[in-house]
């Protein structure tokens, strides 16, 4: 049974990355072989996809989502997120438990 999570949604101007760090939603339900974040049965899965889709809804005022969400795993805080992209305003959605850093790094220089 997977524990009961609060989710951070980020609302930010286009991200068009997200292809290369993340994958489809149908993919990540389908694996149970990887899943550090999840340990439960699909019935948890899917529970965990409605409530941040359900997030997601209430946040965005558009007519709806350009591409159905996918997911995403970040290592610096050892936690998945969802990634979103808004059909209207064009804007990137991210729902995570503790939110996605999305500074660039510090080079130093």
């Amino acid at each position: 049974m997977t524990k009961k999570t609060h989710w951070r949604v980020q609302i930010v101007d286009p991200r068009d990355w997200h292809r290369d760090c993340t994958r489809p939603l149908e993919e990540w339900l389908a694996d149970n072989d990887t899943d550090r974040e999840v340990s439960g049965s699909l019935a948890d899965k899917w529970m965990i996809v409605m409530q941040v889709c359900a997030l997601v809804v209430s946040e965005i005022d558009t007519p709806g989502l350009s591409s159905g969400p996918r997911v995403g795993y970040d290592p610096a805080r050892d936690q998945m997120y969802f990634f979103f992209k808004a059909y209207n305003n064009r804007k990137t959605i991210i729902v995570s438990p503790d939110g996605i850093n999305l500074d660039p790094p510090d080079s130093g220089f």
